[in-house]
């Protein structure tokens, strides 16, 4: 990031320079402890909606590989969309049964018409619950499809597991690190379903439905209820309008599950004291 500095006569370029080297240190510095504050608060939610998703998707357990019984990954790559970029294929990783990594690192590699892609994940604080990274160096099959510039690497892809740190800080051996080769099934997904934050990607679901369960709850008090003739339906209307813009639902949204999701947590949780059979069915239903 570069902030323009104001020139001083009297100074030298040098002491203009070295001037110019501490403003940008001290922006990317405030820039860096403003985004660690904004992960403390809000990551909580973005934590439930993507464990929410995963126990949405168990049935699909045969879709997982594992990786020399350390490491899983999930075949399926799902796209991370945006306006203004091709999809980025996205894969999701796990720690196999039992064990917690401090940190791994993964390659990815496809090959199509002698053209290498490769990848290199980096992984931190693994464990049960999947872990959806990004993969900017492989590309998405249907972006090569409508751009026409080749065709897409419908093969197989190339995945080795380069280092893993256990959570007691071992160090497992480089020479005997797992690799595989396998066919990924390419899976389209809504730009809204997954956003990229904080070094991996989310899922978005839950938290677009509370977002709309918010937003029914709105129109059903101020423009469904036609016996309020004392407010216009006119204005009823504009303040519905204006209450589900961005601004206004981000602050409702946020103010029901800033740092704990309590809000978040309470849809998908069922409530104490239910029969377990009941409970494990709420759960896997997705409803409190």
């Amino acid at each position: 990031m570069s902030i323009p500095v104001k020139v001083n006569p009297s100074e030298g370029f040098a002491q203009t320079a070295a001037r110019q080297v501490r403003v940008e240190a001290t922006a990317e510095y405030l820039k860096c402890r403003f985004d660690r504050l904004m992960q403390s608060l809000l990551v909580d939610a973005y934590r439930v909606s993507t464990q929410h998703y995963w126990q949405q998707q168990r049935a699909a357990a045969a879709y997982w590989r594992t990786l020399g019984d350390l490491v899983e990954y999930d075949t399926r790559l799902m796209s991370l969309s945006s306006n203004d970029q091709a999809p980025v294929p996205v894969i999701a990783v796990q720690a196999a049964s039992g064990r917690q990594f401090r940190q791994i690192r993964l390659l990815v590699v496809a090959k199509h018409a002698g053209t290498v892609y490769r990848d290199t994940l980096t992984i931190r604080d693994l464990g049960d619950t999947p872990v959806l990274k990004g993969l900017p160096g492989i590309p998405w099959v249907s972006a090569l499809r409508r751009t026409g510039r080749m065709a897409s690497p419908k093969g197989s892809l190339y995945i080795k597991l380069l280092e893993a740190v256990d959570a007691s800080g071992h160090k497992f051996a480089k020479l005997k690190m797992p690799s595989e080769i396998f066919r990924p099934t390419w899976t389209e997904t809504p730009p809204y379903d997954l956003m990229q934050r904080w070094g991996q990607c989310w899922s978005m679901e839950l938290m677009e439905k509370d977002r709309q369960r918010l937003m029914n709850q709105w129109y059903s008090k101020l423009v469904k209820p036609a016996g309020q003739l004392w407010r216009p339906l006119t204005v009823r209307r504009a303040l519905y309008g204006l209450m589900t813009k961005g601004p206004v639902m981000s602050l409702a949204f946020w103010s029901r599950n800033l740092i704990c999701a309590k809000r978040l947590r309470a849809s998908v949780e069922p409530p104490e004291g239910l029969d377990p059979a009941l409970a494990a069915g709420c759960r896997r239903a997705g409803v409190a």
